[in-house]
């Protein structure tokens, strides 16, 4: 079955919202299970660039870091930092800028 773009964009937003929400509650093992799910899905059906796809790796390096798998985040991190910057562009809007505090 062929699934319309839009549509499976969706559902990787929403499951990308369920990652981030695994962090939140500190259920780091199932947020990561989710997140390699997802970002595994989101790259297979959208294409290994398109922002629901970062999105779901840079969800799922948070998972990382929140578990404390600091190696994997901070390679999955670098990874889709330049692949972000590559296809959006470093003025994208969705870019979301955190000015450290002094």
């Amino acid at each position: 079955m062929q699934l319309d773009a839009d549509l499976c964009a969706e559902v990787v937003g929403v499951n990308n919202g369920l990652t981030y929400h695994l962090v939140a509650r500190g259920s780091y093992p199932a947020a990561i299970d989710h997140g390699e799910h997802v970002a595994a899905t989101a790259a297979q059906l959208l294409g290994d660039e398109h922002p629901d796809t970062l999105k779901a790796r840079n969800n799922l390096a948070t998972a990382y870091q929140a578990a404390g798998r600091l190696t994997d985040a901070i390679a999955l991190s670098e990874a889709t930092l330049a692949a972000r910057e590559r296809v959006l562009g470093e003025d994208h809007p969705a870019w979301v800028r955190i000015t450290p505090t002094p």
